[in-house]
């Protein structure tokens, strides 16, 4: 997204309008994004880190499914000609990526910063 002059980090919330976020999947993301600190707050007291693990997986296997429609779909592509969707979805990406990266950091894995 820097070469369209976009830096997630300096978008501000009034930039930001969720409501253009429609497909299944994008809203698929957001329940799950919903659902971390829960996640975190059981497996911690029950003390079974493994629940991490599977809300891992499963929520980088909603992330490989949401870029792949992308593919199939020119209008679900994160880089949009839209700027409101463009930015929603940056951000969804950005929140998606701290959640992983957290999540493999509580499980004591440094996640990788490129392949």
């Amino acid at each position: 997204a820097f070469d369209r002059g976009i830096d997630v980090a300096e978008i501000s919330p009034d930039q930001l309008n969720f409501n253009v976020l429609s497909s299944e999947s994008e809203k698929g993301i957001i329940l799950k994004l919903a659902e971390w600190p829960r996640i975190v707050d059981f497996a911690a007291r029950a003390h079974e880190p493994h629940r991490l693990v599977f809300f891992l997986y499963d929520f980088a296997a909603d992330l490989h499914s949401f870029r792949h429609e992308g593919k199939l779909n020119s209008e679900l592509r994160v880089l949009s000609e839209k700027q409101s969707t463009m930015i929603a979805r940056l951000v969804l990406i950005r929140t998606s990526q701290a959640i992983i990266s957290s999540g493999l950091k509580i499980l004591g894995v440094t996640p990788l910063t490129k392949m």
